[in-house]
């Protein structure tokens, strides 16, 4: 299959007969889009039990590199279902037992195939049946597990690092997250940034935070493969045993700190930016400058997302101007930061800005890459808008008149 509705390629492999690739491309459209869709808890638990009943016949149809995005659709639309909070109510208790009776009927279709293949199971349809039995256990109380619940109410004895990893290797990385975005689209956003900061704050205590002039010659380690006797740590047995991604690990890094800016902890941001490593402190910032668009679903979340890259960018680029060497990391993270900035900072304010994170450079060429930087995004933005203005020019009386776009040096010769 291929050539989806949420823009993941899924490939069929191709069959015979009247239920061939294109029939299969379409019954996936078409109950994606009926997820995707608006509709009341009971029509939405019917289309997720539909979805139930598919999946083991779309991932035999479908090639073995399709299998990780389907498993995904299944398990996201699902978790997000269960997680609402109107099924929590006592009134829904009936819609509870519909999913059970879907997953039941997924788990002996599984254990049908298995007989018939004397035994052998693809890890694909091992994973669908483990998350059906654990999605049966906490149907009735998804919000119910005791680790969970004290890391919500953290007046208690906290749990363990084994215990919280317990419960992320059940729980899983797709299931934490939207969980998060449960919680603040329930405008509970002081527990979602709670809960994430309990995991990020875990993850910190095994960094060592190395000095920006250290950083500037150094290359970020690899991930190398665990050896014998080598006692995992908890980021990397939350990478490897619960599916927390590189792309879900950056997407907590960001939630992280729009919920606690938007919970007025700016002075937390700031230290958790200070922290932060100048290779990753840029690209977060790009990442946070799409985020609302990337993410429609959630665009409230996003909403002051702008304005935490922001305060990044400008954290970033007041640690490298006064590492003492202008290079390697310092520089791509002063330049990209700058060039962000740039772009996001209100024209109004961006001389003064700029001015004032000029102020401690250390060298010439730190001056000049900030320089270069706010310059080379201004003029990008002054070719837009011209191009802009000669369109609407045209289209007008036929006269192009183009403006030159007032500029302010950034800094003064020291």
């Amino acid at each position: 299959m291929n050539s989806t509705n949420d823009e993941k390629e899924v490939k069929s492999d191709q069959t015979c007969g009247p239920k061939g690739k294109t029939y299969y491309i379409e019954i996936y459209k078409a109950l994606e889009n009926r997820l995707r869709g608006d509709s009341n808890l009971n029509e939405r638990t019917q289309q997720v039990c539909e979805a139930w009943r598919l999946v083991h016949t779309l991932c035999e149809r479908s090639a073995a590199s399709t299998h990780h995005h389907l498993l995904n659709w299944l398990e996201g639309h699902t978790s997000r279902t269960i997680l609402l909070t109107e099924w929590q109510l006592p009134k829904s208790k009936g819609v509870h037992s519909i999913l059970a009776e879907a997953i039941a009927c997924l788990i002996e279709e599984c254990k049908t195939a298995i007989t018939e293949r004397n035994g052998f199971s693809p890890p694909w349809e091992v994973y669908v049946v483990d998350r059906g039995e654990w999605y049966r256990r906490i149907l009735d109380n998804p919000w119910g597990h005791p680790v969970l619940r004290v890391l919500l109410d953290p007046r208690g004895d906290q749990p363990s690092n084994n215990e919280i990893l317990e419960w992320l290797k059940e729980e899983r990385g797709l299931t934490f997250v939207l969980r998060l975005l449960q919680l603040a689209a329930s405008k509970c956003d002081d527990l979602a940034a709670a809960l994430v900061g309990a995991v990020m704050d875990r993850a910190r205590a095994e960094v060592v935070v190395v000095p920006d002039h250290e950083q500037v010659d150094k290359e970020d380690p690899p991930d190398q493969t665990l050896q014998p006797n080598e006692v995992p740590t908890f980021t990397r047995t939350l990478k490897y045993e619960a599916g927390f991604t590189q792309d879900l690990w950056e997407l907590l890094v960001d939630l992280e700190f729009v919920l606690l800016h938007k919970c007025d902890k700016v002075s937390k941001c700031i230290e958790l930016a200070k922290q932060t490593p100048l290779r990753k402190g840029y690209l977060q910032v790009e990442r946070l400058q799409n985020r609302r668009s990337d993410q429609p679903r959630e665009k409230k979340l996003w909403k002051n997302a702008k304005e935490v890259a922001i305060l990044i960018a400008q954290v970033v680029i007041a640690r490298c101007m006064v590492v003492p060497v202008c290079a390697h990391a310092a520089v791509t993270a002063l330049y990209r930061c700058a060039r962000g900035l740039a772009r996001m900072v209100p024209a109004a304010r961006l001389p003064a800005a700029a001015a004032t994170l000029a102020a401690p450079a250390a060298t010439a060429r730190h001056l000049h890459t900030l320089a270069a930087a706010v310059h080379a995004q201004v003029t990008a933005l002054s070719r837009t808008h011209a191009h802009v203005g000669c369109r609407c020019a045209r289209a007008g009386n036929g006269t192009v008149t183009h403006t030159r776009p007032r500029w302010l040096p950034l800094c003064t010769r020291r």
